[in-house]
């Protein structure tokens, strides 16, 4: 019979602190005349289920942590690109992508705000665009809803749809 044993296990971590944690920074190289370095974070593969991979700041006392996950800037180009996507299913449905805000139990919930770039050109240039659309299928196409938040003793949210104006 086979015997099944975990790989091995790796941890990096900075130290605590009486007043405030250590920090842990990774980091690649600068590319002297070229691209800079990459920096790949992969989870195992598995016979069943590939490996979770969790990014997440840490809970505070007042405030929770932030999480920012940006592009960096062209400094006489464009700027760099994020992507979040899931994975293409080679038989199956495909992967979900779900973006969620938490909830306030005293106060407001959290806002989402989802916003394309606007140009400073001094020449006419259009804003960016943003798009919005749910995907095609081999018998009916994917539902796309759009809805505001029920009111618990007062109005619902609204929902508005506007264009800019010329």
């Amino acid at each position: 019979a086979t015997t099944v044993k975990p790989g091995g296990l790796m941890s990096l971590s900075s130290g605590s602190g009486s007043s405030a944690g250590g920090a842990l920074s990774l980091s690649s190289g600068k590319g002297g005349g070229g691209a800079g370095g990459a920096l790949s974070v992969l989870t195992g593969s598995g016979f069943t289920v590939g490996g979770a991979l969790s990014l997440s700041s840490g809970k505070g006392g007042t405030f929770g942590g932030l999480v920012v996950l940006s592009s960096g800037s062209g400094a006489s180009g464009n700027s760099g690109r994020v992507l979040l996507g899931s994975g293409v299913a080679a038989s199956g449905r495909g992967g979900s992508v779900y973006v969620t805000v938490g909830s306030g139990n005293s106060g407001s919930g959290g806002e989402m705000v989802l916003s394309s770039g606007g140009t400073g050109a001094t020449t006419v240039k259009p804003g960016g665009l943003m798009s919005l659309s749910s995907g095609s299928g081999s018998s009916a196409g994917g539902a796309l809803s759009l809805s505001s938040g029920k009111g618990g003793g007062g109005a619902g949210g609204a929902l508005s749809v506007l264009t800019g104006s010329g």
